[in-house]
């Protein structure tokens, strides 16, 4: 988990982000904030028995996952955005939805089939057929999703295998 800011301030007011990324599925949640420490903050922590210590960062790169991860979003936002720099914070959920279609080297796989168990079905595959989405009807739907279902756990020993190797 970690806090990024001050980024440009987003018509919101907002200019902080706080990302949270899973180790094995690399899948990043991110959330823009005006303020960080508020009183929303405040009573999660509490409810989930968090200690909140503020202090300034003196390592970061210790936090090597969540360094990485940030650095992925803030160049993508970048790439973006170009000039409109206020604007990151409307564009965070289309960059995080990038990333996550995205295959990682350490895993070999997508943070949304490490998730979910297979891969996502964009919008235009819907809509303009594929050879993917041409040979789906209903019935091979539900037996490849039960299959995938099955297959999880060892789609991630195998990604858990090859980070270690990583």
């Amino acid at each position: 988990m970690d806090i990024v800011g001050k980024l440009p301030k987003a018509p919101e007011g907002k200019v902080f982000m706080l990302d949270m990324t899973d180790y094995l599925a690399k899948w990043t949640e991110a959330e823009a904030f005006w303020q960080f420490i508020d009183k929303r903050t405040t009573n999660f922590c509490e409810s989930w028995g968090i200690k909140m210590i503020t202090s300034t960062p003196v390592h970061p790169q210790a936090n090597g996952q969540a360094e990485s991860s940030n650095k992925i979003i803030i160049n993508n936002l970048k790439k973006k955005l170009g000039s409109k720099k206020g604007k990151w914070a409307k564009e965070l959920p289309f960059v995080l939805w990038a990333d996550r279609k995205t295959t990682k080297n350490a895993t070999g796989q997508t943070p949304f089939s490490l998730v979910y168990g297979s891969e996502a079905v964009l919008p235009t595959e819907m809509a303009i057929p594929t050879a993917r989405s041409s040979l789906q009807n209903l019935e091979s739907n539900k037996e490849i999703i039960s299959e995938d279902l099955d297959t999880i756990d060892e789609l991630r020993d195998i990604a858990r295998i090859k980070m270690e190797t990583y």
